[in-house]
């Protein structure tokens, strides 16, 4: 019997914090992970780790994708417009992480307010778990949940890149919550 053994090409691209991994498979953006330490050997251990069973390439990074996201760092572009192929683990993981993109540059919403969305009021934590396994922060805005309190709450990435991110959209934590766009 034949395996299919998915191919995961990947690039290290700079950012404001470090060094960026971006893994891209044929359907599109696969999984970002970065290192504050520009530590490139320890990101290719985790994208093995990750993709145990795929073909690692390191490539050429693909000029619009690296585009997009100098773009975004440099506070020119407000939405991503690439393709992305998260593959999530379960239908609540994917509807979560599907109206999570629809929020807009700038706006936050909280946990609470995402289960809603999606129809599972209540079920704040498990949007906190689907944020915690989200494989494309910043495409995939986590980043702009936070809980009811409005304080940073948890971030996988560590609170100050959170905050970070936050702060390039020109958000304060602390601050009200913005209407979510997909209200």
């Amino acid at each position: 019997m034949l395996v299919d053994i998915e191919t995961i090409g990947h690039w290290f691209q700079a950012w404001p914090l470090g060094v960026l991994c971006i893994a891209t498979s044929r359907l599109g953006l696969r999984r970002i992970t970065w290192s504050e330490d520009d530590d490139r050997d320890a990101l290719a251990r985790r994208l093995r780790e990750e993709f145990p069973n795929a073909s690692l390439l390191e490539r050429e990074p693909d000029p619009g994708m690296a585009r997009e996201f100098d773009e975004f760092f440099a506070g020119e572009r407000k939405r991503f417009e690439i393709a992305v192929d998260p593959r999530p683990t379960s239908p609540f993981r994917e509807r979560v992480l599907r109206r999570l993109m629809h929020t807009r540059y700038g706006e936050t919403l909280s946990y609470g307010e995402l289960a809603t969305a999606v129809g599972k009021p209540g079920a704040a934590r498990a949007v906190g778990r689907a944020m915690a396994t989200n494989p494309l922060p910043i495409v995939i805005p986590c980043h702009r949940v936070l809980p009811a309190d409005r304080s940073l709450g948890h971030y996988t990435g560590g609170a100050h890149v959170k905050a970070f991110l936050l702060e390039l959209e020109g958000v304060s934590p602390g601050t009200p919550l913005l209407a979510p766009a997909f209200r």
